[in-house]
């Protein structure tokens, strides 16, 4: 009798060790991501520094620069899904002195990216240091511990030259004269059968 007892007993233990094991195995003790949004309702990408800020908006499917200038829509879109499909893991710091070292403060980041869909905040985050190779440092504008994902702030420049469409700089046609003016000196160079001719001098 008392063997079926104990028997018992430990067929109980064995079944509630299974079933802790198989819930943590099942994901319930996973951290959550660090960004959640549709990469597809983004609407306007707003990235600053200590000394600049620049505005990327959609406009009839393509995205546009300050000043009407098109944006290489590709870059945009690479961007904008790399972020939404950010994960951070478990966070690395969650002290203020920490959070100064790594750069991510109202006081002190290396970016700050926000995106929005018409007037709904989809993401509003710091990017600081780098832990390692593609890696950077982060945290949410309104709080929280510090994470490090998968990014790099070179992905995220601050000027119309980094984002611009570098399409707009080829030449629509054959090239058949180069000028060059200036208030001191002048030259130019024009397409001849023979070559390219600067003033009287064949090159």
């Amino acid at each position: 009798m008392n063997q079926s007892i104990l028997a018992l007993v430990l067929a109980v233990q064995l079944i509630a060790i299974v079933t802790i094991w198989g819930l943590r195995l099942g994901g319930d003790d996973q951290p959550d991501p660090f960004l959640t949004f549709n990469a597809s309702s983004v609407d306007v990408v707003t990235i600053e520094d200590s000394e600049s800020r620049i505005t990327i908006a959609r406009e009839n499917d393509a995205w546009m620069l300050d000043g009407g200038l098109p944006a290489d829509a590709d870059k945009v879109d690479r961007v904008v899904e790399k972020l939404a499909n950010a994960k951070g893991g478990w966070p690395v710091a969650t002290t203020d002195s920490t959070m100064a070292r790594f750069e991510v403060t109202q006081d002190l980041y290396q970016r700050r990216i926000t995106l929005t869909a018409v007037d709904e905040m989809l993401a509003d985050i710091f990017l600081g240091t780098s832990p390692g190779y593609r890696k950077i440092h982060t945290r949410h504008v309104s709080g929280g511990p510090v994470y490090a994902i998968v990014f790099s702030n070179y992905e995220a420049g601050t000027k119309k030259s980094d984002w611009i469409d570098k399409s707009l700089l080829q030449p629509d046609g054959e090239i058949v004269s180069i000028t060059r003016s200036s208030t001191e000196t002048g030259w130019t160079l024009s397409a001849t059968e023979g070559g390219w001719l600067a003033g009287n001098v064949t090159l």
